[in-house]
């Protein structure tokens, strides 16, 4: 009967079906909106910003084993918008976006620990403040230690950004477990883009200061993030997790309106820190978590118009922008197995107020439903 089975389970496709849905309503996405900007705009003679929209997103993966130590990963990704109102109330539209490949990628894992990945890969670096969960096109080499891991790599962040030009970048990754309960990273992603970004998020922001689609203030990504994180379990249901960032180079952007030209050096410093409270577990009905967050993100101290990191907020109006500061309380909950409700508040207002000429951003909130099989 062993050998039967073992016969039997050798023959056995190792293909296996993954998927998610969310539906989400969001007030304020882009964290742009305010008063001053929106009496101000009139460069390409259009108000465009969102002031509320709903959103759904399916998507569909698989994974498989091929051979041994080799695993493939993928996953397809359609994405809507819908009801997007401005804040001057002069329009509402949809928006309807095609099947994407949102994951390709093949993972090749030796006996010594080290696993060389391709394609169109999703990392993780640090703590998420510059990458989380989002895809790059490239490749990269990690070695997985007793307590910790070390990974590098380098590939294109344009499928995240759905950026119209290549943008390069190398990146770099330390996971350190010190104890049981507390985990150290650090991070590094370096990226430069040879023409001007224009994606689908600046399109619908319209015009702001930093980064812009127009010819008047355009400009090319080019940044290096280095970070340093920490997540720690406080006790049983208290945990937190901090992480702070620094840009090593500093956006140029061309600018012919004095209003424009505030210090940019000093927008390159920014961190964020969440309290979390709860033991949510994703397989569990009824199990939830509370969190609190708090930040103070400088203009270049993340990418804000691209949005490949964890936050729940863009982190300004833009790279290169004004940034933001404030914080944000958020709640969760398992209203089945794999079915979760969350909702989202946040008062936020620019990283240097007398800077950027105005003191607050609207308030930015969603709910979301979601679903995992």
């Amino acid at each position: 009967m062993d050998v039967r089975l073992t016969k039997v389970e050798k023959g056995m496709s190792s293909f296996k079906w993954f998927g998610d849905a969310r539906m989400r309503y969001f007030s304020n996405q882009t964290g742009f909106n305010h008063s001053s900007v929106n009496a101000s705009i009139t460069e390409d003679g259009t108000t465009r910003e969102d002031k509320k929209r709903t959103e759904t997103r399916l998507r569909l993966g698989f994974y498989g084993e091929p051979a041994e130590n080799l695993s493939v990963v993928g996953q397809l990704k359609a994405e809507d918008t819908n009801n997007k109102d401005t804040s001057d109330g002069t329009y509402t539209d949809s928006t309807h976006n095609a099947v994407s490949i949102n994951r390709l990628e093949f993972d090749w894992s030796a006996k010594n620990g080290v696993t060389v990945a391709g394609g169109r890969m999703w990392k993780n670096l640090g703590q998420g403040l510059i990458w989380w969960e989002n895809p790059i096109d490239g490749f990269s080499v990690e070695k997985n230690f007793k307590k910790g891991s070390l990974m590098v790599g380098i590939g294109d962040l344009a499928p995240e950004n759905w950026s119209t030009n290549t943008e390069y970048a190398f990146f770099a990754n330390a996971r350190a477990k010190i104890s049981p309960a507390v985990e150290l990273t650090a991070a590094y992603l370096n990226e430069h883009s040879k023409g001007t970004v224009n994606n689908s998020y600046i399109n619908d922001w319209g015009t702001w200061k930093g980064l812009k689609k127009d010819g008047n203030y355009a400009t090319k990504y080019d940044f290096g993030f280095l970070s340093l994180g920490v997540n720690a379990q406080l006790s049983k249901k208290w945990s937190v997790i901090a992480e702070g960032v620094h840009n090593t180079k500093t956006p140029a952007v061309a600018t012919t309106d004095a209003e424009h030209n505030i210090d940019k050096g000093a927008h390159n410093n920014g961190f964020w820190t969440r309290l979390i409270y709860g033991k949510q577990d994703w397989s569990k009905a009824k199990t939830w978590q509370l969190y609190g967050e708090y930040f103070a993100l400088g203009g270049n101290s993340i990418d804000s118009s691209g949005w490949g990191h964890r936050l729940n907020i863009s982190g300004g109006n833009g790279y290169g922008g004004d940034g933001a500061r404030g914080w944000g309380l958020g709640a969760s909950y398992m209203l089945a197995a794999n079915t979760n409700l969350e909702v989202t508040y946040y008062k936020l207002k620019p990283y240097d107020a007398s800077a950027a000429g105005f003191d607050s951003y609207d308030n930015m909130g969603y709910a979301a439903l979601s679903f995992s099989f």
